[in-house]
Order: structure tokens, then sequence, then C-alpha cells
């Protein structure tokens, strides 16, 4: 049972990943230069570069405190959702 477990768990680690970054450049001086939707699509595309995907903004889904946006091949979800008590803000961006 305990070898499942282990198994599980490291099936859903490969599946999904997720980062910690800062509020990028553009987002953090007021006024801003670009909105919270651009700013959550550049972080999601900064994580997926290494996987070779790319998140497009048209494919963006509103989540409490955050945003999904889906990749161009619809094979990916990207997951953007501030930490609370953080400051300067950071975010966690989770790609499934």
């Amino acid at each position: 049972m305990k070898k499942t477990i282990i198994l599980g768990l490291a099936f859903c680690s490969a599946v999904a990943s997720a980062a910690e970054y800062a509020t990028p450049a553009c987002y953090a001086q007021v006024p801003t230069a670009c909105s919270f939707d651009e700013m959550t699509l550049q972080l999601c595309n900064e994580e997926g570069k290494s996987k070779n995907l790319v998140f497009l903004l048209s494919q963006r889904m509103y989540t409490p405190g955050g945003n999904k946006f889906g990749s161009a091949d619809a094979s990916r979800v990207c997951i953007v959702k501030g930490i609370k008590g953080t400051n300067p803000k950071r975010y966690v961006v989770t790609i499934d």
C-alpha cells in the first residue's frame, strides 16, 4: 500500500510543476505598464518556456485570486495565484 501511495505522489509531481515568481517589473510600479491579465500571462509563458508551451490571453479563465490560461495546443493549463502575506507580492505558477 505504501508503495502505491508513493508511486501516485511521484506521478502527480511529474504531471504538475510549480514555481514561485516575484511581481514582474511591468506590474510592480504605479502606474502599471501592463494589466493583471498580461502580467499573469507573462508568468505562465515564462514557466512554460522550458516545456515549449505557449499560453494565450484568449484562453484566459478567471479564478479567485489569479488567472488560468490554456496552452496554444489546448493540452495544458497554467494557473497563477498570489501568495498571501508576501510583500512585495509573489505568485505561484502551476502548469497542469
